[in-house]
C-alpha cells in the first residue's frame, strides 16, 4: 500500500511494528532502527493529518458560511406585502438548530480523532524513549 494513501492510524501501526520488529540492544530494552524509515512515516503522518485537517477545515468553512447565510436571512425583514407563515418561521428554525448541530458533532468527531491520533503518539514515543 503507498504510504501517501494511509490514514493516520495505518501509519501509527507501520511505526509500531517498524518499532516492535527492530533489532533489540543485548541486555537492554533498546531497540535499533531505521532512522530514515521512522522519518519517512513521519512525513506521511503529517501529511495525513494536514489533508484531514484541510478537508474538515473545508467542510466547516462551508457550515459556517450556511450559518452565516441563515442568520443573515434572518436579519433580512421580508417587505410588507410579503408574509412568512408560521410553518416556514418554524422550518427554517428547525433547518439552523439542524445545521447548529451538525456543525457541533462534526467538530467534536475531529476533536475525538486528534486526541486519539494524540494518545498513539504520545504512547509511541514512550514506547521509543524507554
Amino acid at each position: 500500500m503507498d504510504n501517501n494513501t494511509m490514514n493516520e492510524y495505518e501509519i501509527i501501526e507501520q511505526m509500531e511494528d517498524l518499532v516492535t520488529s527492530a533489532k533489540q540492544t543485548v541486555f537492554s530494552d533498546k531497540v535499533s532502527i531505521s532512522k530514515d524509515e521512522m522519518l519517512d512515516l513521519i512525513y506521511y503522518l503529517k501529511n495525513a493529518i494536514k489533508q484531514r485537517d484541510q478537508e474538515e477545515e473545508a467542510k466547516n468553512k462551508e457550515l459556517l458560511r450556511m450559518i452565516q447565510e441563515s442568520k443573515t436571512k434572518e436579519q433580512v425583514s421580508p417587505p410588507s406585502e410579503i408574509t412568512v407563515s408560521e410553518d416556514a418561521k418554524k422550518e427554517a428554525n428547525d433547518i439552523k438548530k439542524a445545521a447548529l448541530r451538525y456543525a457541533d458533532e462534526l467538530l467534536a468527531s475531529v476533536q475525538g480523532s486528534i486526541e486519539k491520533t494524540l494518545s498513539i503518539i504520545v504512547s509511541n514515543r514512550d514506547e521509543l524513549n524507554q
